[in-house]
């Protein structure tokens, strides 16, 4: 019997407060229901959200400007497909911001994806 092992991988991304406005921003604006879900309670940058208000709160110690959040390809990807309409919403400040977070998302995706091979094996 051939069993597949297949590895998916969690990203670990440094984000800080003003990422996450951004990209409720877009969320809250976007067209897509997914993408749209995403900031409203129970989708994931409303998670992400209030990771970040409790560590300001002082509930958790963690003393870097950047608060890292665990995250999968499926809420990488849609936080890409929300920053491609970042010019439609954003001052100058933000798309400078928005455009670092996406080439980060998408290096962070050519690397997941280069390694794919390595992560699959079959057990016979």
């Amino acid at each position: 019997m051939d069993i597949q092992i297949n590895a998916s991988p969690v990203f670990l991304v440094p984000l800080r407060e003003k990422h996450i406005k951004i990209l409720m921003l877009l969320s809250e604006h976007h067209y897509d229901g997914t993408c749209k879900a995403a900031s409203k309670v129970g989708g994931f940058l409303h998670r992400w959200k209030n990771q970040i208000d409790w560590w300001k709160s002082g509930c958790y110690e963690q003393e870097e400007e950047y608060k890292t959040i665990r995250t999968d390809m499926h809420e990488l990807g849609l936080c890409c497909k929300m920053l491609e309409i970042a010019s439609y919403l954003l001052e100058s400040e933000e798309m400078k911001a928005a455009r670092d977070m996406r080439k980060s998302f998408n290096r962070a995706f050519s690397l997941a994806n280069s390694k794919y091979d390595e992560w699959k094996v079959v057990s016979s």
